[in-house]
């Protein structure tokens, strides 16, 4: 099981933007490489750290917000393998802590299940995806 440290650490790799998703494929493509290496014989900077925050900013990414110590932990015992069915009177918790993560206003009115299952579910993929 993945602890919280590790999940802050796995959170804080994802890109911001382009300028990190650029910078990943020209490391990858060699290109990174070639210009570090000319760009050191001309005595010259490349500003790629300038482009790549620029590109950053002008085209970022959707992020939800990092869960919390505390909120980690408390999903972590819902939806670790084999989690725990999640009783009613834990849901408003649970709507706390995905309108927090997701910018949201979620609520229970009208169908409480469906919408829960819902939101159940948009955290677990996001519980999930940094472990």
């Amino acid at each position: 099981m993945t602890d919280y440290k590790t999940y802050k650490k796995n959170y804080n790799k994802r890109p911001l933007g382009l300028g990190d998703t650029v910078e990943k494929i020209t490391k990858a493509t060699g290109i990174k490489k070639a210009v570090d290496y000319v760009s050191d014989k001309l005595d010259e900077d490349c500003n790629c750290n300038e482009r790549k925050r620029a590109l950053n900013r002008r085209f970022p990414y959707y992020r939800p917000e990092l869960f919390t110590k505390k909120e980690y932990e408390y999903l972590d015992k819902y939806f670790k393998p084999r989690g725990e069915h999640i009783p009613r009177e834990d849901w408003e918790g649970i709507i706390k802590i995905s309108n927090r993560v997701f910018r949201e206003n979620q609520n229970l009115k009208g169908c409480g299940g469906c919408t829960m299952n819902k939101i159940v579910q948009k955290l677990k993929k996001l519980y999930d995806e940094y472990r």
